[in-house]
């Protein structure tokens, strides 16, 4: 697992996958942050992951290139999803499909990265960038360790 220096393969990303699966707001408040993606990797397209919800605010912002939808079933508060196995193995061949060559990850300091990071692997996303108390094995590629 890397550190958070930049490596060679991060620098060549040309397909970056910013995955963002909560509210509207936690979209928004990830602006500037996708924004420094794009800056430091000026040639990479930039696509969003987001919640039904959280897509709507992805699509108003002139530095995401695409969105897509995803309704997440481990950020789903009232339990309401219904189990669907076919949902996930959609996604999953939609971002296969896409060929990302990296993955960065944001989630809020209670939520877990590792199920986005699973689903990235699963993807065969090379690169999976997220912050993690939790040792995430495999599913990350660059790990920044909460303080």
């Amino acid at each position: 697992m890397q550190n958070l220096a930049i490596s060679d393969a991060w620098l060549a990303a040309r397909r970056v996958l910013a995955v963002r699966l909560d509210n509207l707001g936690d979209v928004l408040v990830t602006t500037p942050a996708i924004r420094a993606i794009k800056e430091s990797l000026p040639q990479a397209q930039v696509t969003l992951l987001a919640s039904p919800v959280g897509a709507q605010a992805g699509r108003l912002n002139p530095t995401i290139d695409d969105v897509l939808v995803y309704q997440a079933p481990w950020m789903d508060p009232w339990q309401q999803l219904p189990q669907d196995s076919e949902r996930e193995q959609r996604c999953i061949a939609e971002l296969r499909a896409r060929r990302f060559d990296a993955a960065v990850i944001f989630t809020s300091f209670r939520q877990s990265a590792l199920p986005a990071a699973y689903l990235c692997y699963l993807a065969d996303i090379p690169l999976r960038l997220a912050a993690s108390v939790d040792g995430p094995g495999s599913l990350l590629t660059t790990r920044h360790k909460h303080p």
